[in-house]
């Protein structure tokens, strides 16, 4: 089944959040490279391999509160902007995810 947004959320209240979203995707940011360091100086190959899945993984975080806080400082906020490339999540896929530097 595939995941729905709803769009009957308040925008200004996700507004409002906008500070938190900035947080959490500094976050992500932050913990993607603690795990490229560490796959970096990872000797054994399994635990370089975890550290980049997991990198991967914070990377998509990272796009997807990047694109939620590109959207909510776009004047004005409108729920048709959601149905609409970029804003599209279902449109996303794992070559977004692909580098980690974006």
């Amino acid at each position: 089944e595939a995941l729905q947004a709803d769009l009957n959320v308040s925008l200004s209240r996700m507004k409002q959040q906008l500070p938190a979203y900035i947080s959490a995707r500094d976050v992500e940011a932050q913990t993607r490279d603690e795990y490229l360091q560490r796959a970096k100086y990872a000797f054994d190959h399994q635990a370089r391999v975890l550290f980049e899945t997991l990198a991967a993984e914070e990377q998509k975080h990272f796009v997807l509160l990047s694109l939620l806080v590109e959207l909510l400082n776009q004047e004005p906020v409108a729920p048709q902007h959601l149905r609409s490339s970029p804003w599209d999540v279902s449109q996303l896929d794992d070559t977004l995810y692909d580098s980690p530097g974006r």
